[in-house]
């Protein structure tokens, strides 16, 4: 029962994923087979909505997604303030949505999109994102940093490095990604914005891969990969 929250906030993530497929121009058919991808996914599946602390950052990835994409589609100021408002949630949440904002900046870069984004919005962005991260950092600043000094060295950072960590994460996520699926991705070329899916999954994929050079990577802390690279295999 002390699930319950964290299942039910799981289930809404499906529906900012659905309003994601509609904003990309995506068929209500391609989102329903999306759904059945993720509900078979070992890492997104039954087993794993009761099981992963990833839930509540989970939700709060795919609504910056989408507003994400609402910026790129749109010149409304009012999203950029809701994307600050979803990546702070989910700074709250769990860190690893830091990577959200870095996989932004290197995806209008290389697409060269910066005319589609606006100055101001940018600002609200930052005001929304550290109103909304407020908690974790006033608690860090009362507790000598505990929570970011621990995540950085749990996941950056070891004693002794094994060759095994890389080979472990290559091999663990080449089978659980589904071999043939992985060979479709690699192959796959999405027009813009569609193609913001490909920059996320890949981004968050080589990201842990640099850091298994480092330290042991656990398999579910790339889950935030899955549902984009799901959808670029729909």
């Amino acid at each position: 029962a002390v699930r319950w929250p964290a299942v039910f906030i799981n289930h809404l993530s499906y529906i900012f994923w659905f309003l994601i497929f509609i904003e990309l121009k995506l068929s209500t058919k391609e989102y329903y087979s999306w759904l059945v991808l993720t509900f078979v996914s070992p890492i997104l599946g039954f087993g794993s909505i009761l099981m992963t602390p990833d839930l509540p950052v989970m939700l709060f990835w795919s609504a910056s997604l989408y507003f994400f994409i609402r910026i790129l589609n749109h010149k409304d100021l009012y999203n950029y303030a809701l994307l600050g408002a979803s990546l702070g949630l989910g700074f709250v949440s769990k860190y690893h949505i830091v990577l959200f904002p870095l996989m932004g900046l290197i995806y209008l870069s290389t697409q060269k999109k910066w005319q589609q984004i606006r100055l101001g919005g940018v600002a609200l962005t930052f005001i929304f994102g550290f109103i909304f991260s407020l908690p974790v950092v006033v608690w860090n600043f009362q507790n000598d940093f505990q929570s970011f000094t621990f995540q950085l060295k749990h996941g950056l950072h070891s004693d002794q490095w094994k060759w095994q960590w890389p080979v472990e994460y290559v091999i663990g996520h080449y089978l659980l990604l589904i071999p043939m699926f992985v060979t479709a991705f690699y192959k796959k070329t999405l027009p813009y914005p569609q193609s913001i899916l490909k920059y996320l999954s890949a981004g968050i994929l080589i990201f842990f891969l640099l850091t298994s050079f480092r330290s042991s990577v656990e398999m579910n802390w790339t889950i935030l990969a899955f549902p984009s690279f799901y959808a670029v295999i729909i």
